[in-house]
């Protein structure tokens, strides 16, 4: 087998090594055999190019030929001619796939089914990086360059699930690439031929320290880019964890920042999971339950609604209580309510909650925010949490409402983005033409959208909640949950009622035995305004057909004292809970908190932990070669305590710093001193360098002919001077490649080099 066959296959496998970090996205195995044999399509293409000894720029057209052949035959085969040759129906059948994969894509939260649209673009995807890594590094020889386009790939699972990429296919992926590069610079050193030891001992003892630091040092990278993320704050939730670790750290006074993601990215797209699988249950005092409330989303964009940043003190735990609700005073009638919650295989940092609760009894750090009352944890989830939540059940009446009046001092919740369309501010004035009150208002807005014969649910609506996705939803008068409730609380807020969206589950089904199940079918959003005197008051502006729920306040004509009630006692599902499937081992929540350090007293500026961390690991991958070269020069020099150890320092630190540079050095028979000078003519030395390295020469022949290796002079200076030329004549580009990847690392570098050193030379006695 040819140096080019064994990297091309090296190619392929970093290129499938590095494609198991996409495990994550796939509910089942389906997309590993077609991936597999699309990167052996591409390894096959380019392969035959290269012993047909085709032009190198035909190579990457022959791999993706190969690759094209097996996505027809693989997907299109009926359509193709022969099974594998392309025809234009072939062709289209591609094109019709592909466009489903991506129309899939948002429809589905990871894990995706096995859609052949979507491992289409599993195995094309895979099969084009493919095609990259073997151009990068068999074809250009850059093997260093493949690495980052290997790591683009490690990109992917952070993007679309917080799961990550998980230790395991990042050392795969990692070990692939050190692979490609270890067989790289073997190439380059095969025609080095053997190289001189000055300390007389055999070949393979002598490779043996040498071989053993750049073991170490390459494993230890590797373990040191799995812990790294332990120990930075936020990085246990981003590209390497497999769980939901720590979201926030403790500021320099106490407090705990938490950056939190936008969860209404993954609601709308799990809208058709198959499967309404069960998450929580939970038993209550409260005759007719209202909403599970997970996090509120308060700002506005014009791009999303989102949560804010929250600061809170790391003490503020819901297990010393909660304040009472914000706005609400004496005369609103309320009563108290106890639910038991359990929840089932549900992971997410945010705790369900009716609101507004009060008291909770569960176990661990879960803080709470005074201004949303959003309950989260920075180093716990929910699964298989039990807890009791004592929370109020506010009872406003219609006239409670109406007399609420102006509200001052909320203007972040009055807040819009410039760019909010003409129309989308002309419909929330036109709607409410007439009504006195903001109360009757909120009333007008709800009942025109819920009007059966103006807007229509539809969970194929097309996704968004920014300014030109409610443009389009008032356009179109078709959307799903989150439309409804970002336009409502967008157009609340143009007419100047105080307004942000709720992310939560409606009150679930009746079981028997008294208590409720909540399904991923129960995930929800809903809008919810303030009343001064009154508080947060959610209204239900998705049509009742869907959600079966609505709030007696929130009826055009409310009684005087209502309590909110299931206008149907089985809730029709209204979307998927962020982050879950229809398979039965799914369990991770979408809402991922990314945290940072900061202060008690303020917030900083976001620090991207997760980027970060992907820099570093990378950087540290990158790094590890010249890392070990360092490691091997140290433990070298710091042994040389006598002349003959600094003589045979020496001289095997002059050869690794010749093989680092490139140099092609004399067989076996030659001499030191015939070393040095073949040295010095490659490298074009000048006269003090030249000199240098054959004063490094006689020492090494006096080590191995003579009794006494006497006095040899600085000859650490000596090989600094001997580098110091060659970095000078080998270039930037040169001199960069010699320290991130010394050849003198790799195998065959060291057999030349060791094959030398095993010549009959006596040791020094």
């Amino acid at each position: 087998m040819t140096h080019r066959t064994r990297l091309t296959a090296a190619s392929a496998l970093a290129t499938l090594l590095a494609a198991t970090c996409l495990h994550a996205l796939y509910g089942s195995g389906a997309w590993v055999v077609p991936t597999v044999l699309a990167v052996a399509a591409v390894a096959a293409g380019a392969g035959a190019a290269r012993h047909l000894l085709l032009p190198r720029t035909l190579v990457p057209v022959a791999g993706l030929l190969g690759l094209l052949l097996l996505l027809v035959g693989w997907f299109a085969g009926q359509q193709a001619l022969l099974w594998v040759l392309p025809t234009p129906a072939a062709l289209g059948a591609l094109r019709d796939l592909l466009e489903q994969g991506g129309v899939l894509l948002g429809e589905y939260a990871a894990p995706v089914p096995p859609e052949p649209g979507l491992l289409l673009l599993a195995a094309g995807g895979v099969g084009l990086l493919a095609v990259v890594v073997d151009t990068l590094a068999v074809t250009l020889r850059r093997p260093a360059l493949a690495g980052l386009a290997l790591g683009a790939l490690w990109v992917v699972p952070p993007a679309v699930t917080v799961e990550g990429v998980g230790w395991v296919p990042f050392c795969l992926g990692a070990a692939g690439w050190l692979l490609l590069l270890m067989l790289d610079n073997r190439e380059r050193v095969t025609r080095w031929g053997r190289q001189v030891d000055g300390t007389g001992r055999s070949a393979y003892e002598s490779a043996r320290p040498l071989g053993v630091v750049g073991r170490r040092v390459g494993a230890a990278s590797l373990a040191a880019a799995v812990a790294v993320p332990a120990l930075l704050p936020g990085l246990t939730s981003g590209l390497l964890d497999g769980t939901l670790g720590p979201g926030g750290g403790g500021g320099g006074s106490g407090g705990t920042t938490v950056d939190v993601s936008n969860p209404l990215i993954d609601l709308g797209a799990d809208l058709n999971r198959p499967e309404d699988r069960e998450l929580i249950r939970y038993r209550t005092t409260d005759e007719s339950p209202g909403y599970l409330r997970l996090v509120v989303l308060d700002d506005f964009t014009g791009r999303t609604w989102a949560p804010t940043e929250l600061e809170v003190d790391d003490d503020q735990t819901v297990q010393r209580g909660l304040a009472e609700p914000v706005g609400l005073r004496s005369g609103v009638a309320t009563a108290g309510v106890t639910t038991d919650v359990e929840v089932l295989d549900y992971r997410t940092r945010w705790l369900p909650l009716p609101y507004p609760a009060q008291q909770v009894d569960v176990e661990g750090h879960w803080l709470w925010d005074e201004e949303t009352f959003n309950v989260f944890s920075t180093d716990i989830t929910t699964e298989d949490l039990d807890y009791r939540v004592r929370s109020l059940d506010v009872v406003p009446t219609a006239e409670q409402l109406r007399d609420a009046g102006r509200t001052e001092g909320l203007d972040r919740f009055l807040a819009l983005p410039d760019g909010v369309p003409e129309p989308v501010l002309e419909a929330a004035r036109e709607r409410t033409r007439g009504a006195e009150t903001p109360y009757d208002q909120a009333l007008a807005l709800q009942e025109w959208f819920r009007d059966p014969d103006v807007f229509t649910y539809d969970e194929e609506a097309p996704d968004g909640n920014g300014v030109e996705a409610l443009e389009a939803f008032l356009a179109d008068r078709r959307g799903f949950c989150v439309h409804f409730a970002s336009a409502m609380a967008v157009m609340a807020r143009s007419l100047g009622i105080p307004a942000r969206v709720a992310v939560g589950f409606t009150p679930g089904q009746r079981v028997e035995g008294g208590g409720y199940s909540v399904g991923s079918h129960d995930a929800h959003a809903w809008p919810e305004l303030y009343f001064e005197g009154v508080g947060w008051v959610p209204f239900e502006p998705t049509p009742a057909a869907r959600t079966g729920f609505g709030f007696d306040w929130a009826q055009p004509e409310a009684p005087e004292a209502a309590t909110p009630t299931p206008s149907a006692p089985t809730p029709a599902p209204t979307a998927a809970v962020p982050g879950s499937q229809g398979g039965a081992d799914r369990s991770v929540d979408p809402l991922a908190v990314e945290g940072s350090s900061g202060s008690g007293g303020g917030g900083g500026p976001d620090v991207p932990w997760r980027g970060l961390g992907a820099l570093a690991l990378a950087a540290l991958a990158l790094l590890s070669p010249a890392l070990a070269r360092a490691a091997v020069r140290h433990r070298r020099w710091s042994r040389a305590t006598t002349p003959a150890a600094l003589a045979a320092a020496a001289w095997a630190e002059l050869l690794d710093t010749a093989v680092d540079h490139g140099a092609t050095l004399p067989p076996a028979a030659a001499t030191p001193r015939r070393v040095a000078e073949d040295l010095a003519h490659q490298g074009r030395l000048g006269e003090a360098p030249a000199a240098a390295a054959a004063r490094v020469a006689r020492a090494a022949e006096r080590l191995a002919y003579a009794r006494d290796v006497g006095d040899v002079g600085d000859l650490r200076a000596d090989v600094e001077a001997v580098e110091d030329a060659l970095v000078e004549r080998s270039g930037r580009r040169g001199s960069w490649r010699a320290r991130l990847l010394p050849a003198s690392l790799t195998r065959s570098a060291r057999t030349g080099l060791d094959s030398l050193r095993a010549r009959p030379l006596p040791a020094r006695r």
